[in-house]
């Protein structure tokens, strides 16, 4: 499958950045959250960054309870080419891939994918090298 080069991932708030910084801290990768599927992957939601729209696309998606930005500190983009590198890492070789997956109202979407069983310190490695690798577009 083609993919972009480029995906997004929605920064919640403030603590998913790095304090007096214009960066993402590593805890907007999979530490304590992110969807267990049966095949023992945990997602991390993105967007895929397909045309010139898909940022405004995500920064605009409202929260679950309505009324309300779901993305209040922003938006973290982040290159194809980090997402490939970390995929080929040694010791995060077969914990960590990626995928496209539409939803019916977010044709943009895709997961990044985390082993449930990775350690935490190899997670917690993990996620530093794909925050260091992020632009970080804060909401205005």
């Amino acid at each position: 499958m083609e993919y972009p080069d480029y995906c997004l991932r929605g920064i919640r708030n403030k603590d998913f950045l790095v304090p007096g910084e214009k960066a993402a801290a590593s805890n907007l990768f999979f530490l304590g959250n992110g969807k267990l599927r049966s095949s023992g992957w945990r997602e991390g939601s993105i967007n895929w960054q397909d045309d010139e729209n898909a940022i405004d696309f995500t920064m605009n998606i409202q929260s679950e309870n309505g009324g309300d930005f779901a993305f209040k500190a922003g938006v973290a983009v982040l290159a194809r080419e980090r997402l490939d590198y970390v995929v080929r890492l040694g010791q995060a070789m077969g914990r960590f891939a990626y995928e496209r997956q539409q939803l019916p109202e977010n044709p943009y979407h895709g997961n990044l994918l985390l082993k449930d069983d990775t350690s935490k310190h190899i997670a917690i490695q993990i996620a530093g090298v794909l925050a260091l690798g992020c632009e970080v577009i804060e909401r205005p």
